[in-house]
């Protein structure tokens, strides 16, 4: 049997198989009991609190607390667009080590939708449209009693408000926006940072400095780092469906423009045409992200992505591999389930080296029907994802650092290595413009496609032959748009010319 439906606002008619075992289910108005399969070797189980409700994204602080942002599970578009604030902050402990919260409070009360959080120097930063703001629990009742607004001026018309926060390997705070909400970022010189396209965008922990990395997303949702700097994001409505494909795993560069959205407000130029996708998939809803970088699970996984996804009620991992600047992705089912109330909306790694889930129940529905195909109560919950096999051993993944406290000498030294080059970049060190250009005529793509990168911050006129005859040399479409945006910001219109 199949399920037609609508999406709003788009009027797409969607088409889905659904299997007999789930139509079941449907029609008989119950939920199976057992918990979501995962692959042999692996465990899950349900361990947040009973008090948990619609769980939506989470993250850790540095002792291993977990907060989760809970929805009040109501119109989400009515309490963005009309600042109701009934959404709230959980804070969770698993005081005795057995992997289960057996302690949860209310860590803060009164938050428009949140949909993301992010931990650093005793701060936990939450979106709070139309604010980003730091919460603080100042004198350590377990309760935030410090709100600091450290931007403001995000839209909130639609679920592609504020969401995705992360800190990156350069210290600064990431956030992404979707679109038709827009946003009307402060900068220190009064100046103001202003679009309507999807966004990724980025900021100091104060909020200072907001610059745009790159836009015309309908809804991007989270990213990660990858080692020597590059960024991958879930992204929803990359383009229109096609084939049966409509959402996509991104690699994200600096400047980038992808295909959906006008690009509005924002100042870059078109390098060519819009850049593509890692991997694309059908209407599954892709949600929270987690690039997995322990040691407790075998060694196949570490480095893996894992993405949720709400429409298609499973976690999938992606094998990421380099193809010339950029990267291809295979994926496998690592979580999945026929509980119709069942939909994943983020993913993380626990400091155990286990996977968290992030399960928000059967509350929303307004682009994701699937959310609730049947009336229920269905309130979500977490669930963690264990190795139970043989000791994987071996080591940790390596992470996304950026060595951002060497001396330039120590940087030149470390080149042709990718995380050296933007480190540099971050920095706008001219001085090793020459080195770097020499870089883009290395056998290495990914060296290649990080220097041209660094290039926009770091080159000079002086560099710009080394740029031409790069361009002349049929890059691929990301080399070429790092260079095509390297000149474009060293060339004046003389030498353009």
């Amino acid at each position: 049997m199949y399920l037609f439906y609508v999406s709003e606002p788009y009027k797409k008619s969607m088409i889905r198989r659904v299997p007999p075992s789930l139509l079941a289910l449907v029609l008989a108005g119950a939920s199976p009991q057992e918990p979501p399969r995962v692959p042999p070797g692996f465990s899950i189980e349900k361990v947040s609190p009973p008090d948990v409700t619609f769980p939506m994204f989470a993250c850790f602080d540095d002792r291993g607390r977990l907060y989760v942002t809970e929805s009040s599970g109501e119109d989400l578009y009515r309490e963005l667009q009309e600042l109701r604030r009934r959404c709230r902050i959980r804070v969770l402990e698993d005081r005795d080590g057995d992997g289960r919260y057996e302690t949860s409070r209310l860590f803060a009360e009164g938050l428009s939708p949140s949909m993301g959080l992010a931990w650093r120097d005793g701060k936990l930063y939450a979106a709070d449209p139309p604010d980003l703001v730091a919460l603080e629990d100042t004198d350590g009742d377990g309760r935030a009693d410090r709100r600091t607004v450290v931007q403001t001026g995000f839209g909130h018309k639609d679920n592609g408000s504020l969401h995705g926060l992360i800190f990156g390997p350069d210290g600064r705070l990431y956030g992404t926006m979707g679109t038709p909400d827009g946003y009307a970022l402060s900068r220190r010189d009064g100046t103001t940072l202003t679009g309507t396209s999807g966004i990724l965008f980025r900021c100091r922990p104060d909020g200072s400095d907001p610059e745009v990395v790159a836009r015309g997303f309908v809804n991007l949702i989270e990213v990660v780092f990858l080692p020597g700097g590059d960024v991958v994001g879930t992204l929803n409505w990359f383009q229109e469906p096609a084939g049966g494909m409509r959402d996509a795993l991104v690699h994200i560069v600096e400047g980038g423009l992808y295909p959906y959205a006008p690009d509005t407000g924002t100042p870059y130029p078109v390098t060519g045409d819009p850049l593509p996708a890692l991997a694309l998939f059908p209407a599954v809803a892709l949600s929270g992200l987690a690039r997995y970088e322990g040691a407790a699970f075998p060694e196949e996984f570490r480095g893996r992505l894992f993405s949720a996804q709400h429409n298609a009620r499973k976690v999938v991992a992606h094998a990421l591999r380099r193809e010339g600047s950029t990267y291809r992705s295979s994926e496998s089912d690592f979580v999945t389930t026929e509980d119709p109330d069942f939909h994943p909306s983020d993913v993380l790694e626990a400091p155990d080296g286990s996977l968290l889930v992030v399960d928000t129940g059967s509350w929303y529905v307004h682009h994701c029907p699937t959310g609730s195909i049947r009336d229920t109560a269905a309130r979500g919950g977490l669930y963690r994802v264990r190795w139970t096999g043989p000791p994987p051993g071996g080591r940790p993944a390596p992470s996304a650092t950026l060595p951002l406290d060497r001396s330039l000498e120590d940087l030149l030294r470390l080149l042709p290595d990718p995380a050296a080059a933007r480190a540099l970049a971050r920095r706008g060190e001219r001085r090793a413009a020459p080195r770097l250009a020499a870089i883009l005529e290395s056998p290495d793509p990914a060296a290649r496609f990080a220097a041209a990168e660094a290039l926009a911050e770091c080159g000079t006129p002086e560099t710009l032959p080394s740029l031409w005859k790069a361009l002349e040399a049929d890059p691929d479409r990301f080399l070429e748009h790092a260079l095509v945006l390297a000149i474009h910001r060293i060339a004046g219109a003389e030498a353009l010319e």
